[in-house]
This record gives structure tokens, sequence and C-alpha cells, in this order.
């Protein structure tokens, strides 16, 4: 252990160290902000792996989510009407994970995704059962309901 004193009493030494000390805070520094990922064959460093993740279990929420409400809506209707009045309204949920903006705290947002989820499920479909004060009720409730559980989602992995 005498090299190392030797070698801290020169000048280029210090320099060298202080250069490796800086360069490793602030690349510790950009992979906390997210700025910088590296990724090898053997660990991933950086935000992009996590997103994907994130997105990924959004979207098979949304799906697992809309299926189940085909299974809520009378039975006489047509089955595959229904699914594809819920993939409108899937798209209206994918948007918002997509853009990843959802904010269940801010009144008005809730409010337009479910005015935008109901105007999906309107333009859509024809009976007068869709156009009834409970339905719409069971409809704001589905989506606030999911948009809580998405951005709950999004809690778990950050």
């Amino acid at each position: 252990m005498d090299w190392l004193p030797q070698l801290l009493k020169e000048g280029s030494t210090f320099y060298g160290m202080f250069f490796v000390v800086f360069s490793a805070i602030v690349v510790g520094l950009l992979l906390k902000n997210k700025s910088l990922i590296i990724k090898t064959s053997h660990f991933s460093l950086g935000s992009s792996e996590r997103e994907r993740t994130i997105v990924r279990h959004q979207m098979h929420y949304i799906h697992v989510m809309c299926d189940g409400v085909c299974e809520k809506i009378p039975a006489q209707f047509d089955k595959w009407r229904t699914k594809f009045v819920m993939s409108r309204v899937s798209d209206v949920l994918e948007e918002a994970v997509l853009y990843n903006h959802i904010d269940v705290s801010n009144k008005e947002y809730t409010e337009v995704k479910q005015q935008l989820a109901y105007s999906a499920v309107l333009k859509n479909t024809s009976d007068d059962y869709f156009k009834t004060p409970e339905f719409k009720e069971f409809c704001d409730s589905f989506v606030f309901d999911t948009l809580k559980s998405l951005q709950s989602i999004r809690k778990q992995y950050e």
C-alpha cells in the first residue's frame, strides 16, 4: 500500500481521479434523471424498459376490463356489436395511456374522457338503452374506475 500515497502526490493522478469521480457523478445524475439508458445483454439501466412494461400492463388491463363490460351489457344486444362498441371505448382509454397524461384528480380531465367514451358508444349504437341516464352513469363510472386503476398501475412502477 505504499504506492497509493505516492500515486496521489503526483499532480496528473489527482486530475485523473478528479475526472473519474466527476464523470461518475454526471453519469449517475443522468441515469437518475432518465436521460441516459445503458442496455447490455446482461442488464439495462434507464427508463425505456420500465415505461414499456407500464404501458403493456395498462393496455392489458384496458382490454380485460372492456371484455368484462361486454358480459355486463344485457343479452338482448348482439355480442359482436357490443365488442365493437367497447373497442371504441377502449380506443379512448388507450389514447390516455399512450399520451401518458392520466390524471384522475383533475375533474375536467376525467369528465372529458367520460364524454369521449360515451360519445363513442352513442355514435356506434342506435338502441335507446344506451341513451338512458342509468347507462350514462354506468359508462362514466367505468371510465373513472378504469382511469384510476391505470394511474395506480403507473404508480406501482415508479
